[in-house]
């Protein structure tokens, strides 16, 4: 029987028994069916209940993993966890630590989200432990940064480190604690969009290729990037960039916005609302303000806004004209717009 041993241990835990074993292909990406088996299990009287068993085929890094689990959990709508028989047993507490779900023959389970935490020594009867409650991992705006960067092929970087990095960072004018820096890249590592080799002061990092990148992205929760204002002032001299719909014209074939949109910093946002002269009809918005949560120029194309950002902030947009001008924002770095199911 395909996944024997894991099916026996969730016999263990559920009464109703696994009823039925379904492979899935269909709605994945060609990549993902190269590199993993996908089943679905069914368990008897329990009609709501489905698990989704990941098994792959190779050895894969620990980022390709959390990807490959996040994607196959999002597509299928249910629990998924990594089957670890070909899987770095270092791994496992990693697993743990950032709350990715996996099963281990008949010896373990991590799945808190169903609320299971099983732990199965040989010398030892089959014991629960207190679940770890899930904590949802969400993408900040410095870490979309990062990721807006590679996509738009600002950052060209192979088997790089923190140092490699930050002198780029710094060539472009951009300058932030290496804190900063390694907190972000030690999420982006745990989320799956870099892959990491080696140890230590030898450790490097690499994006994974832009498509995967892309994928995982398009299934992120994000932390708040912006806050848009209305105003009437403008500070002659300042040095903005385009943001809003603004930013979306100078990108697309959109038609320039009546009224237009400036990406700022909170910084330049009060030195405005201080300094600034008012312009236009009194008492009517002339001008939008984009205050972004980090710096806008930096990766901006153009004077206008990051393409990925500027995608994210519009990617809910019931406007049809907006839509159809993000599949336009992507076409020039080979994404395309994923709808999630």
């Amino acid at each position: 029987m395909v996944f024997e041993k894991e099916i026996s241990l969730l016999n263990k835990v559920f009464p109703q028994q696994v009823s039925q074993v379904k492979r899935v292909l269909a709605g994945f990406p060609l990549w993902v069916t190269q590199t993993a088996e996908i089943v679905v299990l069914s368990f008897n009287k329990t009609q709501h209940l489905k698990l989704a068993l990941i098994n792959p085929k190779k050895e894969l890094e620990y980022s390709q993993l959390t990807a490959l689990q996040r994607l196959v959990a999002t597509k299928l709508k249910m629990p998924a966890l990594i089957v670890g028989d070909k899987v770095n047993p270092k791994f496992r507490s990693l697993f743990v630590r950032n709350n990715v779900p996996y099963i281990f023959k008949e010896e373990s389970i991590y799945a808190p989200e169903i609320g299971i935490v099983l732990n199965s020594q040989r010398s030892a009867p089959l014991t629960y432990k207190r679940p770890i409650p899930s904590v949802e991992q969400i993408l900040g705006p410095f870490e979309l940064k990062l990721i807006a960067g590679y996509l738009t092929d600002h950052l060209q970087l192979e088997n790089f480190n923190l140092q490699e990095l930050s002198r780029r960072l710094e060539n472009l004018d951009y300058h932030c604690s290496m804190g900063k820096l390694s907190g972000s890249i030690l999420k982006l590592i745990h989320m799956g969009f870099l892959e990491i080799r080696g140890q230590g002061p030898n450790r490097i990092v690499n994006f994974l290729p832009k498509q995967n990148v892309w994928l995982t992205l398009s299934q992120c929760h994000l932390k708040k990037l912006h806050t848009l204002v209305a105003g009437e002032e403008y500070l002659k001299g300042m040095d903005t960039i385009w943001g809003g719909e603004s930013a979306l014209s100078i990108h697309t074939n959109l038609v320039n916005p009546k009224i237009e949109t400036y990406a700022i910093t909170n910084k330049q946002f009060f030195e405005i609302k201080r300094n600034g002269d008012a312009v236009g009809n009194f008492g009517q918005p002339t001008i939008y303000y984009d205050i972004r949560k980090e710096d806008p120029w930096l990766f901006s194309i153009n004077d206008a806004l990051n393409p990925i950002e500027l995608y994210f902030d519009f990617q809910h947009s019931p406007d049809e004209r907006v839509q159809i001008a993000l599949s336009e924002l992507l076409n020039p770095f080979g994404l395309e717009v994923i709808k999630n199911v």
